[in-house]
């Protein structure tokens, strides 16, 4: 175990490196520092701040650089900017994903996780997309997209970034959008996640509130540059193949096949 008042460089650079790879190949930013973290030593109710803190702060610079790099078009009227808008607000009905996840048997829900990982991967590998985003989407159906990842993060406690892949997947809207739009939609939801743990009185670890916010502006440069210096085909390919290896390492965990 590391000593936490020696871990806080180690905790920058995990931070960073985590962002990037999430940026990327959305590998779930919360869901494995969390993890990691906890390892640590970590409180968990001072990870999980941070942490929101961290994607919310790291959403925006991100969403910034995704919009400079022209990954995204998030001026004013664009469908690039309607499609996240609309996303951002579905995070409303995740209280739908509280009460399921409340009354489902622990061993089906991480099931249902895994399983969902590996199909949002293979359906990432194989169905063909649009090089743009174009008007024949409707707002019904981005709302539907929306409403389905809030519910699923609710349910599963993350894997936000992966279920938003249905957006590239159903609207056929290229991967680079998607990647720039889950940045702009998670300020929405983690900040509102923020506000609600300050009213509740959450402990504020400063510190670590600190280096993870540092972590994820340091990483929202390249992570957008990597994003746009790639071509998409190769972007399908690394997201599908990671949310593939993802999910079966955590359905063998779960059915007790490996132990990790």
């Amino acid at each position: 175990m590391i000593n936490v008042d020696q871990g806080y460089l180690l905790v920058f650079l995990l931070s960073t490196a985590v962002y990037i790879l999430d940026g990327v190949f959305c590998i779930g930013y919360g869901t494995v520092l969390t993890l990691i973290l906890l390892i640590l030593g970590f409180d968990l109710y001072s990870i999980i701040f941070s942490v929101l803190v961290a994607q919310f702060i790291g959403g925006i610079i991100s969403s910034i650089w995704h919009h400079k790099f022209k990954n995204a078009n998030f001026n004013r009227g664009s469908f690039d900017l309607n499609i996240a808008i609309i996303i951002s607000l579905t995070s409303v009905f995740s209280f739908v994903g509280v009460l399921v996840s409340v009354n489902l048997n622990e061993f089906l829900l991480k099931l249902y996780i895994s399983g969902l990982t590996i199909i949002i991967g293979f359906l990432t590998l194989t169905v063909r997309t649009l090089n743009t985003a174009t008007n024949n989407n409707s707002s019904f159906r981005v709302f539907l997209v929306g409403t389905f990842a809030s519910i699923n993060k609710a349910i599963t406690g993350g894997n936000y970034g992966p279920t938003l892949m249905l957006a590239h997947i159903l609207l056929k809207i290229d991967i680079k959008k998607v990647l720039a739009i889950k940045h702009f939609a998670e300020i929405f939801v983690c900040g509102m996640a923020t506000i609600f743990y300050l009213l509740v009185g959450i402990k504020v670890d400063l510190q670590l509130l600190t280096v993870l916010v540092l972590g994820t502006m340091f990483a929202a440069l390249p992570s957008a540059f990597i994003v746009k210096k790639a071509q998409s085909v190769v972007l399908k390919r690394f997201v599908g193949f990671t949310l593939i290896s993802l999910g079966m390492i955590a359905t063998m965990k779960t059915l007790r096949l490996i132990f990790v």
